[in-house]
This record gives C-alpha cells, structure tokens and sequence, in this order.
C-alpha cells in the first residue's frame, strides 16, 4: 500500500517507512551515511532542493505533505471502497 501513496514518487520517506512497515517484527535502527558530503555544495542551490527537501520529510515530518494529499485524493474516489464521513 505504501508504494501507491508516493503518487509515482519513489522518496527516502516511503523507502524507509516501507522498510519498517516490512521487517516490524525486529527493532531497527537507520543510519544515513553521507560519503564526500562536500561536494553537495558544489551544485547549484536549485538542484539541492530536493535533496534537502526528502532528507527533511524523513527527519522530522511524521507524514509528508505528499502523502497526506494522496490519501485524502484516494479517500475521495468511490471505487477506493473506503470513503470520509460525510458531516
């Protein structure tokens, strides 16, 4: 399921949360390694963009905003079998 959520992305987010949703039955712990991190500043900042944009959504957002309105997108189509409550 977690891979129709990326709207055809392939992110660090769903990467590893689907390795976590996928080996839950043992305690892991990731470790990001940069190797030659200095050459990053030798792009332009238009290019790092989305680098520092995908290393932020894994680090501290809980749920991207990507994924959020993936989800409300889906819950919003009848045949998804799953629908919001209508107030």
């Amino acid at each position: 399921m977690l891979d129709k959520l990326g709207a055809g992305m392939t992110t660090l987010w769903l990467h590893v949360k689907s390795l976590q949703y996928f080996q839950k039955e043992t305690v892991k712990t990731f470790v990001l390694i940069f190797n030659q991190f200095e050459e990053l500043f030798s792009y332009d900042k238009e290019e790092i963009k989305p680098f520092k944009k995908q290393l932020a959504d894994l680090l501290y957002a809980k749920v991207p905003g990507y994924i959020s309105r993936s989800v409300n997108n889906r819950l919003k189509e009848p045949k998804c079998g799953i629908h919001k409550a209508e107030n």
